[in-house]
């Protein structure tokens, strides 16, 4: 039996044992310790085999193939990286199981002789019950990755040799197609790009393969673009990639255009180290609204709200895996919930503010390509300060407007949102519906201006269609609690109220799920969810994930009011602070001239890509605005005209 087994079996029989006797404990403060002796034994075992680095074997270049070339550095390949990160972090939790587990064995041998267990041993149960837990979560993960890595690297070298032996007769094949009259080939596309960097061939039928990603080819049928390749300009294959917004369609792609493969960013300029006077900040803003205030981009980070709103999104491809669970509405409920959670992932090393969306502001993320969604965000009203989203993936949509309400209360700033996200999953029409709860950021040294972030409340979901509901708690920390710090628990109940599944998170690491019988039993138990690991420098960078290290990357064809062509925002982020706050306060400044002579008109400001709903379209008071699709018809076309020139000073 393997040592992952033992830890498993060991950590099941203790929580089980423990929940009995937690149980008991309101009738009877004794219990007796024969009904642990198992669980201990299992234990014991468990601590006593070798250590992890020398139970795991490393994954050696011998084992995955005896055609790799010598001269091949696999640290540069694949993710060698995240194995032996995930390597330490596994030797980690070893080191943690062996000290806490040591200890609670020497507790149990000190009751035995008592027949009674005290508060401080169930506490420390509990401990290793979490250690245990991260620590089998650890092995699967390392298992997952060293084993990715394994396939990896064995189709790499595969297909290698497979493209030596074929690359002439393919390039062959290809150039004498291209020579060849097509009347493909004097076809364009309405609003295509300039000539001299597209090049039209005739359809061609099957997959592809290809060597290289520096440029891509766009793939059509049924005049609807369906797929993409890659091609560099030794016109190599490799196997074709469907778009995830669309199903695998058989039969003739036709192939319309080449273009740059966009890569990417993975870095940002670092942050200056500036000092910043937060005492007298607390001072001028104590009792007022921040949003009313304008603050300097000393404070910002360089995204926006909208920005921010988008990045709750980082981690949609739980909605993809609930969307799986057609056979259980309450699991896949309770995996909607953590994707909920998922999104509060990055605020405890945020502690800086995104820039206030000036009115009329939007952000498009497009992501079908690598992720399979898409979304546009708009500040559709600017006191209170509201910016609504809509996203789409290929069976879900997603539609969430919300008002910030923020006081600086001492050295807090709360921040409440007001509104509501509205998830509707095309399969059974499911439609999940829950609030966001509140955050607060605490100075915890005022001179210093140490800061630390912490979301608390509760977080209802609720499945509209079948009555389900998902309650998370957000565990407030206070000064003498022993709660552990982030922790998240809830409970997924059928439509009759029944608990079926029970969730355990600390809202910027994971989340536990697990299912629970009649006897409130634990069946079994699954790691849904994990943060993703910070890029390398990330604490110069804003504390960014990848993924927030892209968002503001520069991109054409974007509207005119995107983010990401806002002046003051582009050089914060560049680090020219100084002319970053003289133009803020000119954009500021113009947006209150437009506010002043609406007011002098009569006339009202309007969304441009959201409407508000009527009263029949509304599924309750939160759900106001609604999409408007033409957004992506205007994109397509270029015809930005419509938008309103807010970046002018």
């Amino acid at each position: 039996m393997s040592l992952q087994t033992r830890l498993r079996i060991a950590r099941r029989s203790i929580a089980n044992y423990s929940s009995k006797l937690r149980r008991k404990r309101k009738s009877s403060r004794r219990s007796t310790i024969r009904s642990i002796d198992s669980a201990a034994l299992l234990l014991k075992v468990a601590l006593e085999q070798p250590l992890i680095e020398h139970a795991i074997k490393p994954v050696q270049p011998n084992d995955i193939d005896s055609g790799i070339h010598d001269d091949v550095d696999l640290s540069k390949i694949g993710n060698c990286h995240e194995i032996r990160t995930s390597l330490k972090e596994l030797q980690k939790y070893e080191i943690m199981i062996q000290n806490q587990g040591g200890e609670l064995v020497n507790l149990l041998t000190k009751e035995l002789s008592t027949g009674a267990i005290s508060r401080a041993t169930i506490d420390r149960i509990q401990l290793f019950k979490m250690a245990s837990g991260a620590m089998i979560d650890a092995a699967a993960n390392f298992t997952d990755i060293a084993t990715n890595e394994i396939d990896f690297l064995k189709n790499l070298f595969i297909q290698e040799r497979e493209i030596r032996f074929k690359l002439e007769k393919e390039n062959f094949e290809l150039k004498a197609r291209m020579d060849e009259p097509s009347t493909s080939r004097t076809k364009n596309r309405a609003n295509t790009t300039d000539s001299t960097d597209v090049e039209f061939f005739d359809a061609i039928e099957g997959s592809f393969e290809i060597a290289s990603n520096e440029q891509q080819v766009l793939v059509r049928e049924k005049g609807k673009y369906q797929a993409s390749l890659r091609i560099n300009n030794k016109v190599e294959y490799k196997p074709l990639l469907m778009s995830p917004l669309t199903e695998e369609l058989p039969g003739k792609f036709e192939v319309m255009a080449i273009e740059k493969k966009h890569q990417r960013r993975t870095k940002i300029p670092f942050r200056p180290s500036n000092s910043v006077n937060y005492l007298a900040l607390a001072k001028h803003c104590v009792g007022k609204d921040p949003t009313k205030i304008s603050m300097p981009v000393d404070f910002n980070e360089p995204l926006s709200v909208l920005q921010r709103s988008t990045e709750d999104l980082e981690y949609v491809y739980l909605l993809d895996m609930a969307l799986e669970e057609t056979q259980d509405p309450s699991r896949r409920l309770a995996i909607v919930a953590i994707f909920a959670l998922s999104a509060y992932s990055t605020t405890g090393v945020r502690t800086t503010k995104p820039f206030n969306p000036l009115l009329g502001e939007t952000y498009e993320c497009d992501r079908s390509a690598d992720f399979g969604w898409r979304s546009v965000a708009e500040q559709v009203s600017h006191h209170p300060p509201t910016c609504a989203l809509y996203a789409e993936g290929r069976r879900w949509k997603l539609n969430q407007s919300y008002t910030l309400s923020t006081k600086i209360k001492g050295k807090s700033l709360c921040v409440s949102p007001v509104g509501s996200t509205y998830i509707r999953f095309e399969d059974n029409d499911d439609l999940f519906v829950y609030d966001k709860v509140m955050t607060a950021t605490t100075m915890t040294n005022i001179v210093t201006g140490k800061l630390q972030t912490e979301n608390f409340g509760d977080l209802v979901v609720m499945n509209a269609k079948t009555g389900g509901k998902c309650e998370l708690k957000f565990h407030d920390r206070g000064y003498f609690s022993r709660e552990e710090p982030r922790k998240v628990t809830g409970e997924v109940c059928d439509p009759n109220g029944l608990v079926e599944y029970r969730i355990e998170a600390i809202w910027d690491r994971y989340a536990h799920l697990y299912k629970i019988d009649s006897d409130e039993k634990i069946e079994h138990e699954d790691t849904i969810w994990t943060i993703n690991s910070l890029p390398e420098n990330s604490s110069q960078m804003h504390n960014f994930t990848k993924f927030a290290i892209e968002l503001n990357e520069p991109e054409d064809g974007v509207a005119s009011t995107d983010s990401r062509l806002r002046p003051d925002q582009r050089l914060m982020e560049d680090g020219d602070w100084s002319n970053a706050n003289a133009i803020k306060q000119k954009l500021e400044e113009a947006q209150r001239v437009r506010r002043k002579e609406r007011e002098e008109k009569g006339t009202a400001s309007r969304p441009v890509w959201f409407v508000r709903k009527s009263e029949e379209e509304m599924i309750d008071k939160n759900d106001v605005y609604k999409f408007n699709d033409e957004y992506w018809r205007y994109k397509m076309n270029d015809e930005w005209d419509v938008c309103p020139k807010i970046f002018d000073y």
